[in-house]
């Protein structure tokens, strides 16, 4: 245990697998997994990727659901904003941490864009990092509803952020890609019918869970683990958005029963 090039394993590595690794003739090895052909080729990441492709699927799961969280609690459009017009998004407009209050608050296309398409990435990168660190399927769906869950309550941000629908779409590209055409499908239907942004979200997330619990072969691209129905996934990754959108779908029942009253 001596060795230097242990002590910087054990130093970026924090996992008691590299603290058990031990050096052969040919190189790094844990387990008898080869982990490095030659100490001249030795990597931090390199060994740490190599360990996290052999680590059982809880750990695994655990390692996505850091990955997701932390990837998707950058608050994209607060530092947008903030670059753009040194306001607050919290404070100002609806307050929501995510791309439509961002063009609403700032009036500018290039900050909503550079919004969205951050969120997006947030959810993408999450998920094929996890992919890339060798994680299973189960994984994957971790690595998605951690970055959801970041962007909607992002820590640096005193756990306040966004709705996270466009994190939640650019991770579900990656996992269950069928699901984000269908979603925005019934978006259009139940904008066509409210004409309201939030309750259109609300109707469509709704509607696509139900539609994968009922009919889920209709939806291309549905990820495969063993004891865990896809349904489930889609019914938690809506969940995180739904609690989100209560508060204004409320205001707009509200508004439209004060009109009525006011007619």
């Amino acid at each position: 245990m001596s060795d230097p090039l242990l002590k910087r394993a054990r130093s970026w590595c924090t996992v008691r697998s590299v603290i058990s690794a031990q050096y052969t003739p040919f190189g790094m090895e844990y387990q008898g997994i080869q982990l490095v052909d030659s100490p001249a080729r030795f990597s931090y990441l390199y060994v740490y990727t190599r360990l996290l492709r052999h680590r059982d699927p809880v750990e695994q799961i655990v390692h996505a659901v850091l990955i997701g969280y932390i990837l998707g609690s950058i608050p994209t459009a607060y530092l947008a904003v903030r670059w753009q017009s040194k306001l607050d998004i919290r404070t100002a407009g609806s307050g929501n941490v995510g791309a439509l209050n961002s063009f609403e608050v700032t009036r500018s296309r290039t900050v909503g864009s550079i919004v969205l398409l951050g969120d997006l990435l947030k959810g993408i990168v999450a998920v094929l990092l996890t992919a890339w660190l060798g994680g299973t399927a189960g994984a994957h769906m971790a690595a998605a509803l951690a970055a959801v869950a970041g962007h909607n309550y992002p820590v640096w941000l005193r756990f306040k952020g966004g709705r996270g629908l466009a994190t939640a779409a650019g991770a579900a590209l990656v996992v269950f890609w069928g699901l984000v055409p269908a979603w925005c499908l019934l978006w259009a239907a139940g904008y066509a019918l409210v004409r309201s942004v939030n309750p259109a979200s609300a109707v469509a997330c709704v509607l696509s869970t139900g539609l994968v619990f009922i009919a889920p072969s209709l939806l291309p691209g549905a990820p495969r683990v063993p004891g865990v129905p896809v349904s489930w996934f889609v019914a938690v990754l809506m969940a995180l958005i739904m609690v989100r959108l209560v508060g204004p779908v409320w205001t707009f029942v509200q508004e439209k029963k004060n009109l009525r009253r006011a007619v």
